[in-house]
């Protein structure tokens, strides 16, 4: 198959599949078949194969596996016999060893696959698809219409979602006025700089009705949440114990006013309470709303999802702060019509309960998603945490392993410590699934509720 990939790396792969093959019996292999399944082989696929240089042909074929890239494959090994994987780790050292000499002589090379990109304004999400090779230090987006006054595009885990391992710029629910323009990625290694091709957004305006924001994180039933499926007590393969995040039980926001206002006016607390519900659309989230005296600060407690086909209120928070961040207001009925001031740097949101390891707090939004095979799922996610956080690993279990996933920069998208959210693109039905998300920092690794993606086969609309 044609790849760019170094001749030393092939000779790796080469060399790693011989001594497998040599510490591989006849039934093992046959085992092994079986455990790919038939989503990875076909039943023609597993009568053909024969030799584990056939089984390595057939897998690279089918991209479930390249060159150094074998964590989909190493739980099946390890289940047949342990030895095997030690076998492909010392390949894949010996391989990232090679590689890593290499890119500190290369100069960084961003590819952009076309001048010009076309979207739909509403449409799920658009890709400003991108590779920067060698994986580079620190990546940043910058926007203009007119290339004159660049502004950097934040990935903020909301709207915009890009990474080192992923530089694609995916935007999601592009909006003309906002979204259409210039775009340009910049790439930084060892203290270069390289700037990528200018390219072009253009937003086409949607005639119907604007979809609503909640689309892409729906359930399809409103029964109280089973907590043993939305709990998840299992280790991530490859690693120590995960701190599990507790399923939701509540949230805390915070945030200041400036406002001269009198805090003993109970109406005032109703307002606010009034415009969350408004802004969330989800009725009777919001336990209470308080005035502090403090400046003037607002004191928001959230109740917990009570069914599956509620978000999280970890969510719900993240969504009124960034309503008002975005120039929402919140209006008292007092004789004034007092419009609250806030303050933009004051928000505070708190888990009502977090590891007491000081571990991060790692929230997926909904305990299910649903989208249209062939659609973008975009599996929001949420991480909280008191120290920095070091890394970012999603999983999907598969026969009770919690499978890595590779972001390939292709299907797999986020899953980076600013956008920890991970985006997965032209879904197929082997996506259907279990996913886990874990965040590492000093204290240790937080480890996500369990969520469900389900796939929808024909036109079926997402609620």
């Amino acid at each position: 198959m044609a790849t760019n990939m170094p001749t030393e790396v092939i000779s790796i792969h080469n060399d790693m599949v011989l001594e497998l093959s040599d510490n591989m019996t006849g039934p093992e292999l046959d085992r092994l078949k079986h455990l790919l399944g038939d989503d990875t082989l076909t039943p023609a696929d597993k009568e053909k194969i024969e030799t584990v240089q056939q089984l390595f042909i057939c897998l690279m074929d089918k991209i479930f596996i390249s060159y150094g890239n074998y964590e989909k494959l190493i739980p099946k090994l390890k289940r047949i016999k342990p030895s095997l994987c030690l076998i492909v780790n010392r390949y894949t050292k010996e391989r990232n060893t090679i590689l890593k000499l290499k890119e500190d002589k290369e100069e960084i090379v961003i590819s952009m696959d076309r001048p010009v990109y076309t979207t739909k304004e509403g449409s799920e999400a658009s890709f400003l698809t991108c590779t920067v090779h060698p994986v580079p230090e620190n990546i940043e987006w910058r926007k203009d219409k007119s290339t004159q006054s660049w502004q950097k595009v934040l990935s903020d885990n909301r709207k915009y979602f890009y990474g080192e391992k992923t530089p694609t710029l995916v935007i999601r629910y592009p909006n003309k006025p906002m979204d259409e323009g210039n775009y340009q990625c910049m790439a930084e290694t060892r203290g270069k700089e390289v700037a990528g091709d200018i390219v072009h957004l253009k937003v086409l305006a949607k005639k119907s009705k604007i979809r609503k924001t909640t689309t892409n994180m729906t359930r399809q039933s409103d029964d109280p949440i089973d907590r043993s499926e939305t709990e998840d007590q299992s280790q991530p393969a490859g690693g120590k114990r995960a701190t599990v995040c507790q399923t939701d039980q509540g949230s805390r926001m915070f945030f200041n006013v400036n406002t001269d206002i009198d805090i003993t006016r109970q109406a005032s607390e109703t307002d606010i309470s009034d415009t969350f519900t408004r802004v969330t659309r989800q009725s009777e989230r919001l336990r209470k709303a308080k005035l502090k005296k403090k400046c003037i600060q607002v004191c928001l407690d959230i109740t917990a999802a009570r069914s599956a086909s509620e978000p999280s209120s970890l969510h719900l928070a993240e969504e009124f702060k960034h309503y008002l961040l975005e120039g929402g207001t919140i209006q008292l009925t007092d004789e004034s019509q007092t419009v609250l001031q806030i303050v933009k740097d004051s928000f505070e949101i708190t888990p009502e309960t977090t590891p007491e390891d000081g571990s991060p707090y790692v929230n997926i939004s909904h305990s299910q998603f649903t989208v249209p095979v062939g659609k973008t799922a975009i599996i929001q996610t949420y991480v909280i945490s008191s120290s920095e956080v070091t890394s970012i690993q999603w999983f999907k279990k598969e026969d009770d392993e919690d499978i890595p996933i590779a972001f390939d920069n292709k299907q797999y998208f986020g899953g980076s410590i600013l956008s920890p959210t991970l985006i997965i693109r032209k879904t197929t039905i082997s996506d259907h699934g279990q996913y886990l998300c874990t965040a590492t920092n000093c204290n240790g690794t937080g480890l996500s509720n369990m969520t469900v993606l389900s796939l929808q086969s024909g036109k079926s609309r997402t609620l």
